[in-house]
């Protein structure tokens, strides 16, 4: 814990307040007086101050695992929070509400203590090499929850708390139904944290694979297909979050007992960030070919394809009734033929599955992860889509050429039209066209051996939407050789792809591939009921091309799409629009990658603009709405809210001049209450208005200094106007009224050497009726003009006068004076009064009543100047 005091607060440095994710006042107990302080919880640390924003809080506290926040409950509610300040727990206490909510804020970013105080442990429910899993029940409503027992005895500190601190942010960072939730981290030991996450009333798929094993029982492929596909949106959802599960296995995934719909993913300990270099791990026999094959000394990155692999191993599993996918005695003897990856496919096709099952399999058991499915890709297979295959073809075994017959052909493209389009005379003109080719079977065939088509059904589109119509009974001769189909699959063979699975052979795997010609551009891929649905390749004439998934004749799922100027978007569609997650290229070199919604940006993104500029954050329709960051190519920095492209909101910015403005915003200029700190050590705390300051407000000169000018009051257009305070850093203050940053109209003014001024000023100068006093002096009435008096008003001086109460005259003497006075008024006999100085003077000539008896004071003349005294005149 840093223990700021606050002595040297110039050369601490200033907290980043820009990120608040929830503050609160809280009161500090003290034996003499009770303190309240400000508690922000931000992005990495809590901070607790006397102030809001406090530059250098008394109490700071950094948010990880190695801090701990302590409670007080009383009856299950928060009563108070503590942290370790100095070796001892400094408490703080505010409402319950105002707890509970501090305590969602930090709850999965600090270790709480302690569970016992929280939680009633009830029993162990499992375990692994580093941790247990207990059900606990929370002490004040009784719910069941988990928790997880992790150790760090095993492994460096530094080492297993960046796995722990990487799980538990990956797992509060995560909000699905299939994903098992966290809600808090307790340290209960040193080395020892407990984890309270979601208790999943159900049985992991080990279990029940087991189970089905045991009894010779096999789930029925309806009950496969609607299990599996929740487990690959649970992943898909991960895997949209740049999230890699890396340990996917029949123990991590947890099933309700009521319904195959309800599962859950569990145990995040090995999962990271996409793209974070980490050496290979997981579970032999489950994982992916390029991570069991991967040397210990290789730091590759790794892709969200090996959960499909591990997933697909689990397939197989569930598939088989229970045989694993890679076999073995020993662990050796599994891992040597996971990294060999020679899968037994009979395994599975003794059961009678269908083809599209099989298809799905294979497709995830890849061993080339360039060729393997996507989670996203993967729920778009035909065999979720309930469609019946066209084709039953086994490609298993045969080469390309054979793959490829008896595959049925569509295209789109003027050239190849040409040769049609007097066939064609008959549809309307504005009826967009394309042909059903029966059967296509490309092969080596030699122009004297070219057969020429002529069975076709007509199709007609209407507002680009293919609408399939009844074949016509006599369609008229069409010359179409294979020589000429044989040009157009060759277009498909030489078009690299951005993802292999597009490649020609790729797509050949599966069901329903057809080729397809359009008036212009060419398609090659699944087609269901004359339909694009599934996976596929569009060629056009212009340049422009698409390769991914179709749905109802739209782009619809995952796909890539480079246009003519060469720009490129690559992500997800819907309906034919970029949507959901996915990243645009312009040709200019702009990038977009982010959230999408009805072919606008939407979401969170990231944006980079042509000149430098940047902007990470929320968009709306198109537009930065929400929160976000903005930096500038001049090196700029604005962190807050947007609405409609511009600042509006609460926000702080960063200039590269060293300014810094924190506050509200409205259409991009600060507008509302905000401060500003400028390089040169001015600062403002206020309103502002249009960019300006205006309203009230306070402003110091030079914030770092000891002794600065400083005013506090109104500003109008970024000038001091209206009333106000202004005191000079030697001690001079001027209290009244400004106008264009001057002193204008009635106001006070004094100086630090005594003098004042009192009354009217005009463009800063002593202007009109007014009251000035030069120390030592008496006050001057009258009128002013430019700081000289003009006009000098005797009646106020002669009512000053009559106002001042009398003098009194004391005198004081030396011992010397003293004696030779005394001696003179010395009466001749005792019996004579004498003459005392009274204790106390009230009035000349006054009698006073004494223990000695009536004395009689008089006020005698004026010495002679031959007698020295020493004089003070006291005014009362």
């Amino acid at each position: 814990m840093n223990q700021s005091t606050g002595q040297n607060q110039q050369s601490q440095p200033l907290i980043n307040y820009g990120n608040v994710k929830y503050s609160f006042k809280c009161l500090r107990r003290h034996l003499l007086k009770d303190k309240v302080y400000h508690v922000l919880a931000l992005q990495n640390m809590i901070t607790i101050g006397e102030h809001l924003n406090d530059p250098n809080p008394k109490y700071k506290l950094e948010l990880n695992l190695k801090n701990t926040v302590y409670w007080k409950q009383d009856h299950g509610q928060n009563k108070a929070f503590g942290i370790k300040y100095k070796k001892n727990v400094k408490y703080f206490e505010a409402s319950a509400e105002q707890l509970t909510k501090f305590r969602e804020a930090i709850s999965c970013f600090i270790g709480f203590h302690s569970i016992d105080d929280h939680y009633k442990i009830e029993k162990m429910i499992g375990s692994g090499s580093f941790s247990q899993v207990h059900k606990v029940f929370r002490l004040h409503d009784d719910k069941a929850f988990a928790m997880k027992q992790v150790s760090n005895q095993q492994k460096t500190d530094k080492e297993n708390m960046q796995l722990l601190e990487n799980e538990i942010g990956i797992l509060h960072s995560l909000n699905n139904e299939a994903i098992v939730k966290i809600y808090e981290v307790f340290r209960i030991e040193e080395n020892q944290y407990g984890l309270i996450i979601e208790f999943v009333d159900g049985i992991c798929l080990a279990t029940l694979i087991e189970q089905l094993k045991k009894n010779q029982n096999q789930l029925k492929e309806e009950d496969i297909k609607i299990l599996l596909k929740e487990i690959l949106k649970a992943l898909n959802f991960i895997h949209q979050e740049q999230v890699i599960h890396r340990d996917i296995k029949p123990q991590n995934i947890m099933i309700s007992q009521s319904s195959f719909k309800n599962v859950k993913i569990i145990d995040f300990g090995l999962s990271i960030k996409n793209s974070q270099q980490y050496n290979r791990c997981g579970t032999p026999g489950y994982m992916a070919p390029e991570i069991v094959n991967m040397k210990k000394e290789d730091q590759k990155p790794w892709t969200s394809l090996c959960d499909i692999f591990s997933l697909g191993v689990v397939f197989y599993k569930i598939l088989s009734k229970g045989i694993n996918c890679f076999q073995g005695q020993t662990s050796d003897q599994i891992v040597a033929n996971n990294k060999k990856c020679q899968i037994d496919w009979s395994n599975v096709q003794q059961f009678n599955y269908s083809q599209n099952c099989i298809s799905l399999l294979k497709a995830m058991l890849a061993k080339d992860p360039e060729e393997r499915i996507s989670a996203d890709q993967a729920l778009q297979h035909p065999f979720f889509i309930d469609l019946p295959p066209v084709l039953e073809t086994d490609f298993a075994g045969n080469d390309m050429t054979q793959q490829s017959k008896g595959i049925v052909n569509q295209i789109i493209d003027k050239p190849n039209l040409d040769s049609i389009a007097e066939s064609l005379n008959d549809l309307s003109g504005n009826q967009k066209q394309h042909i059903y080719v029966g059967e296509f079977k490309p092969s080596r065939i030699s122009k004297e051996n070219s057969k020429e088509f002529s069975d076709f059904s007509i199709l007609k589109t209407k507002n680009s939407e293919t609408q399939v119509v009844q074949p016509i009974d006599n369609p008229p001769p069409i010359k179409f050789t294979q020589q000429e189909a044989e040009e157009i699959i060759q277009k498909f063979r030489v078009y690299k792809p951005q993802n292999k699975q597009f490649k020609y052979e790729n797509l050949l795997k599966f069901q329903n591939c057809k080729l397809k010609i359009y008036k212009d551009s060419y398609y090659f891929g699944q087609l269901v009921n004359g339909k694009k649905n599934g996976f596929g390749v569009i060629l056009s004439n212009n340049g422009r091309t698409y390769e991914g998934q179709f749905e109802n004749d739209r782009k619809h799922g995952s796909g890539f799409e480079r246009f003519p100027d060469g720009a490129s978007y690559n992500g997800t569609y819907i309906n034919g629009k970029p949507d959901g997650v996915g990243k645009f290229l312009w040709a200019n070199g702009e990038v977009y990658e982010g959230g999408w919604q009805n072919g606008l940006k939407h979401g969170q993104g990231i944006w980079n603009g042509i000149k430098g500029d940047s902007y990470v954050g929320e968009w709306k329709m198109g537009n930065p709405e929400g929160y976000g960051v903005h930096v500038w190519v001049n090196g700029d920095r604005y962190e807050g809210e947007f609405h409609n492209s511009l600042k509006h909101g609460e926000g702080i910015e960063y200039l590269i001049n060293g300014d810094i403005y924190k506050g509200q915003y409205v259409n991009g200029k600060p507008e509302g209450v905000g401060e500003y700190q400028w390089s040169s050590g001015s600062y403002y705390n206020g309103t502002f208005s249009n960019g300006l300051r205006h309203g009230k407000g306070l402003w110091i000169k030079d914030r770092n200094a000891t002794l600065t000018d400083n005013y506090e009051g109104e500003f109008v257009n970024d000038k001091k106007c209206g009333y106000g305070v202004y005191k000079w850093a030697k001690g001079s203050k001027y209290e009244g009224n400004f106008y264009d940053d001057l002193r204008h109209g009635y106001g006070s003014m004094y100086w630090n050497d005594g003098s004042y001024y009192i009354g009217m000023w005009e463009q800063g100068y002593q202007w009109g009726e007014g009251e000035y006093c030069k120390k030592g002096e008496q006050p001057k009435f009258g009128t002013f003009e430019k700081n000289l008096l003009v006009n000098e008003d005797q009646e106020k001086l002669s009512q000053y006068h009559s106002k001042l109460p009398p003098q009194i005259r004391i005198r004081q003497y030396t011992t010397s004076q003293r004696s030779v006075r005394s001696n003179s008024q010395r009466p001749s006999s005792q019996s004579q009064q004498r003459n005392v100085r009274p204790s106390s003077v009230k009035s000349v000539n006054q009698i006073k009543q004494g223990s000695m008896g009536n004395n009689q004071f008089l006020c005698k003349k004026r010495r002679q100047p031959s007698l020295t005294k020493q004089t003070f005149d006291l005014d009362f």
